[in-house]
């Protein structure tokens, strides 16, 4: 089997399991143009580390080029197209500046405290959109993206439950959210949202509360 071939048959193979691919494919195609589309025992470590390598620390381009080579080479490996995977272990690790930080209760009272600085004669509701926002991530444990993308059909307040769809890895999911544990959570009124460019917004409205509350930085 060539490199070409490999390639498209993997990339069929994870789409037809649900998997997007997008950048992956794309890292892929590269990797085969670079490479050329020779036998696949004949693709060396150095040509896969020549691929990956940029110049300087490892950054997170390299550290995902060599996490996407790393399952098309264990697929290859799994189904006896390759007796071993030509990949360098282990990976780079590009450097992290994000740093966990849990909140406080005092800190988070804080923080929805903050939401009175969006305070807007055009956006009325936009304090208590931000606040209900807050809530619903504290009381579900939801990502950001995944409380940001929430519909009213996905709420279901008699039965205390969240449909969350399509979120990381395409996978769906049913969360449990107990309104009296978040008094508040759901008290929007009619036509109160968050508009289209919702991730951006909430981020920035995020470090403001934060640097008016004088609460500690996360990213």
């Amino acid at each position: 089997m060539t490199l070409t071939s490999a390639i498209d048959g993997y990339l069929t193979l994870k789409r037809s399991l649900g998997a997007g691919l997008q950048a992956q494919a794309s890292m892929l195609r590269a990797f085969g143009r670079a490479v050329g589309d020779i036998p696949l025992d004949a693709i060396a470590a150095e040509t896969c580390a020549t691929f990956c390598r940029g110049t300087g620390a490892p950054t997170r381009g390299w550290e995902n080029k060599h996490q996407t080579l790393r399952g098309f080479f264990t697929y290859l490996v799994s189904r006896g197209y390759l007796a071993a995977s030509p990949l360098q272990e282990p990976g780079p690790r590009a450097a992290r500046s994000f740093q966990p930080y849990i909140y406080s209760h005092e800190e988070l009272q804080r923080l929805l405290q903050a939401t009175g600085i969006l305070t807007s004669t055009r956006f009325p509701w936009q304090p208590l959109t931000y606040r209900t926002l807050l809530l619903v991530l504290y009381g579900a444990g939801l990502r950001a993206s995944e409380g940001l993308r929430l519909r009213c059909c996905d709420v279901d307040l008699c039965e205390r439950l969240l449909s969350i769809w399509d979120t990381k890895f395409f996978k769906s999911r049913v969360v449990p959210h107990w309104r009296g544990s978040v008094p508040g959570a759901w008290d929007l009124p009619p036509g109160a949202g968050i508009p289209a460019q919702a991730r951006r917004l909430a981020l920035r409205f995020f470090c403001r509360a934060k640097r008016q509350r004088r609460l500690p930085p996360a990213a």
